[in-house]
């Protein structure tokens, strides 16, 4: 999950995982899926495919990428007659908002969209999929005006629990108390893909009956690889060098997990996993710098850079970065990616690596306390 802050949800759209139950009794002719969310995206979208198309997807579904369509191709496809005179119609824009300097399908043709969707065919149903949108756009405030907007974006900390508990009830084996923290504990909290997430509740509902326990959690659940990089950032950021350089030998002697769920061992493969989420870490520091700047209170800044563990030893980082000091420790990373490149030992980079970043934020914290 990179450099995504789960912020709060908007009250006014509706829930992605809550689309599917409405489309029996309450289906739009057209929907935006908003957000950055991917694992939402898919699943709204399954939902759209199971309800309104069933087993048989085949003709009737179409799917556009918005950056190469032309609008009459989607216009003339929403217009078309299910086959055979029965059924229905889902036709999808995906990547509708902005691409790169190009505004996007919907902010290119978003006023003519609004004229045609004043009274749209029933025998289709129309999806635009978009991370973002630019909703100063004249053109995009005519568009939304006729869309039902599904939330598809970053959860919270309080968001994210929920999901758990409602993942787990659909795997047909919910979390006893604590359990579902104990599991985000366990996978880092931080950047996590919801599919990854989804994939490890679904693991831990088909191994046994009755409520899902801490003591599976900790017997089964994989490690994450980002509560060892947390608990390595931790100690760099006290300036622990001997505690660090301790805790890197034993990630290098275990291995670590990736994304895919297998525990990478060679040191190689660790510096791959290491290395960016040291470097994403930094960015937070960064972003939460200048949210204090601008006199963002605390607990608005730990939800939405979803800082889920040591909150308190964060925000002191936080109070006591700068940008040249950061910039600096971006700099040991960025040495260590050239060193890489070059094929050179892997273990030796990290330990020194790590070395560096410990000396560094050992001089900021002398500097603050003169």
């Amino acid at each position: 999950m990179a450099g995504r802050g789960r912020g709060k949800k908007k009250s006014s759209a509706l829930a992605a995982l809550a689309l599917e139950g409405t489309l029996e009794s309450d289906r739009k002719p057209a929907y935006l899926l908003l957000g950055d969310e991917a694992f939402l995206r898919e699943e709204a979208l399954a939902g759209l495919r199971r309800v309104l198309l069933g087993d048989e997807i085949g003709p009737s579904y179409q799917e556009f990428d918005g950056t190469k369509v032309e609008l009459a191709a989607v216009l003339d496809e929403v217009r078309t007659l299910p086959f055979f005179g029965a059924g229905h119609r889902l036709v999808i824009v995906d990547r509708a908002g902005p691409n790169g300097n190009a505004k996007g399908f919907l902010a290119e043709h978003g006023e003519t969209l609004a004229k045609f969707l004043s009274s749209p065919p029933d025998t289709s149903t129309l999806v635009f999929v978009a991370p973002k949108l630019d909703k100063r756009y004249k053109s995009i405030k005519a568009v939304t005006a006729k869309l039902t907007e599904v939330d598809c974006g970053s959860f919270g900390d309080d968001s994210l629990l929920r999901f758990l508990r409602q993942r787990a009830k659909h795997w047909g084996r919910p979390f006893a108390r604590g359990a579902d923290v104990a599991l985000l504990e366990r996978l880092g909290g931080q950047e996590i893909p919801l599919t990854q997430i989804d994939a490890e509740v679904r693991k831990l509902a088909s191994a046994g009956q009755g409520e899902i326990g801490v003591a599976d959690v900790e017997a089964l659940a994989s490690q994450g690889s980002h509560a060892d990089s947390f608990a390595l950032i931790n100690k760099i950021a006290r300036g622990e060098t001997e505690g660090a350089l301790l805790l890197l030998r034993e990630m290098l002697r275990d291995g670590m997990v990736s994304s895919g769920g297998q525990r990478v061992r060679d040191a190689q493969g660790v510096a791959m996993i290491l290395l960016p989420t040291i470097r994403w870490d930094l960015s937070r520091l960064l972003k939460a710098r200048a949210a204090l700047d601008r006199g963002t209170p605390q607990y608005q800044i730990t939800k939405e850079l979803r800082v889920f563990r040591d909150k308190g030893l964060f925000m002191e980082r936080a109070r006591g970065a700068d940008r040249e000091a950061l910039g600096a420790r971006h700099a040991i990373l960025r040495k260590a990616d050239a060193a890489l490149r070059e094929r050179g030992d892997p273990e030796s980079i990290l330990n020194e690596t790590i070395l560096q970043l410990c000396l560094s934020e050992q001089r900021a914290r002398s500097v603050s306390t003169r």
